[in-house]
């Protein structure tokens, strides 16, 4: 969804680009924050490689440790540039045009961090394959004896807090970045709920992928949960009541837009459009056994649906739109 939005939705693709290296390099936010995005793409490859050293497949890699520690690194060096490369060049680029604008602070601290970056990573790479703990054991905290019990609902989201944090780190921080840039720069001459539909139908699309993990993880390891003696009613509420709380960091934060973008009699419509639309998609995982590829085909065919929808005059894209909702939600859901 990022590379959508960030290769996909401009006319310019240059200017839109160059708008972004500018923020990034002439506003000390904007540069905090493109680095922030840039060492959490840095930690996705981190985990991706490091997940392929330690596999029975990549055993025969582990006589490097023969070469001398130099070459070693070295090799490491080239495997991190080459996973790293989309990002490296994009810092490189922005550290070049910083430099020519005589914002050499800005052109520093992005080449440093581009340095730190790779360096960092190929140091991990050599101590994994050195077989030593990429993390020092620390101080341990001291355990209360008290544990507490989790709802049936909530234990996919600890799934994704424990097992898929990178990713749902990632969405929450470009959803609520939207959100953010939508209720600061965009100020409506008249009040208008369709535009900040539009922003939460991308702050939906971003939160999609959680729902494939949140499928796999049901069929994997708590699908005994689908013989429990439980009403159809009362799981459709536990999957709305848990689609509510992954997205409750977007709902709150939304109330940063009140009064100039949203009322409170039209929260409903948001509330509705993000917690149905995912509840739609984890219906529509139950159709048939699909990979992530088909998965995400059915999602932006529904979401292109939706942004038609949203557009049309409000009286009559409430009604449709409404319709639309209470047809996907009846669908069977055979969970837990």
């Amino acid at each position: 969804m990022m590379f959508f939005v960030l290769f996909g939705v401009p006319a310019n693709l240059a200017q839109f680009h160059l708008a972004i290296i500018t923020i990034i390099t002439q506003n000390p936010v904007g540069l905090a924050g493109g680095m922030l995005i840039w060492l959490l793409y840095n930690a996705k490859c981190v985990d991706y490689v490091v997940k392929h050293l330690r596999t029975p497949q990549q055993q025969f890699l582990f006589c490097i440790n023969n070469l001398p520690p130099k070459a070693g690194f070295g090799y490491m060096v080239y495997v991190q540039a080459l996973v790293y490369m989309p990002v490296m060049a994009y810092s490189l680029a922005a550290a070049a045009m910083a430099i020519k604008s005589q914002h050499y602070f800005s052109g520093a601290a992005i080449l440093l961090f581009t340095a730190a970056s790779v360096l960092l990573a190929a140091a991990i790479y050599l101590r994994v394959l050195q077989r030593k703990p990429v993390v020092a054991k620390g101080m341990a905290m001291p355990q209360t004896g008290i544990r507490l019990g989790k709802p049936l609902f909530a234990l996919p989201l600890y799934y994704l807090v424990h097992s898929r944090r990178q990713m749902l780190l990632v969405a929450k921080f470009f959803s609520l970045l939207v959100l953010y840039i939508f209720c600061k720069l965009y100020e409506p001459d008249q009040y208008d709920i369709r535009p900040l539909l539009l922003c939460f139908m991308l702050v939906t699309a971003v939160n999609s992928a959680a729902v494939l993990q949140i499928k796999s993880f049901e069929d994997s390891s708590v699908g005994f949960a689908r013989n429990f003696p439980t009403s159809l009613f009362r799981r459709f509420v536990m999957l709305v009541c848990m689609y509510t709380a992954l997205m409750l960091p977007e709902l709150l934060f939304v109330c940063k837009g009140w009064p100039l973008h949203v009322h409170i009699i039209d929260y409903p419509q948001l509330l509705m459009l993000s917690v149905g639309m995912l509840t739609i998609f984890h219906a529509a995982l139950y159709t048939d056994d699909m990979d992530s590829e088909a998965y995400f085909k059915i999602v932006f065919a529904l979401l292109a649906v939706l942004f038609f929808v949203i557009l049309l005059p409000r009286h009559i894209a409430g009604v449709r739109f409404a319709g639309s909702l209470l047809r996907g939600i009846c669908i069977p859901l055979p969970w837990f």
